[in-house]
């Protein structure tokens, strides 16, 4: 590489009267090279060279079970989860007492956000528990449907 990059591209360098290329900080946005490292490691593609208006898809860092919204509810509520990697996931419904109420989601779900509809018009008014589980993992959250 030679001579003065623009902004935007990687790498931003300046080649030094010696030869020898250094990275100009005046120049360089550290930020974006730190958040393109991050997607590029989660498996993301991307052309390091443009800078696109497109923002590439950030993955979640693990599995995770948000919280039920709304809580409390009546009828429906969303349950969302949040996973790093392609992977097996399954997630039910149990009553106070530990019996499987309503089976939500079984299958194989890409990395990134999911959301579900639980629509419990059929259950009665109580305390349920949301369990979502992966081969390597499980969470629970709690659900209070009032009528």
């Amino acid at each position: 590489m030679g001579g003065l990059c623009r902004r935007n591209e990687f790498p931003q360098c300046r080649s030094s009267a010696n030869g020898s290329h250094h990275l100009d900080p005046s120049l360089y946005d550290f930020t974006d090279l730190i958040a393109r490292t991050v997607i590029a490691r989660a498996g993301a593609c991307f052309d390091w060279h443009t800078l696109s208006a497109k923002t590439p898809k950030v993955l979640p860092a693990q599995f995770a079970l948000d919280p039920v919204y709304p809580n409390p509810f009546n009828s429906q509520t969303r349950v969302s989860f949040r996973l790093a990697v392609r992977t097996p996931v399954e997630v039910t419904v149990y009553d106070i007492l530990g019996r499987q109420a309503v089976k939500l989601a079984g299958g194989v779900f890409e990395a990134g956000s999911h959301e579900l509809l639980w629509d419990a018009c059929d259950l009665s008014s109580g305390l349920y528990f949301i369990e979502a589980r992966t081969p390597l993992t499980r969470s629970v959250q709690k659900a209070m449907l009032l009528k």
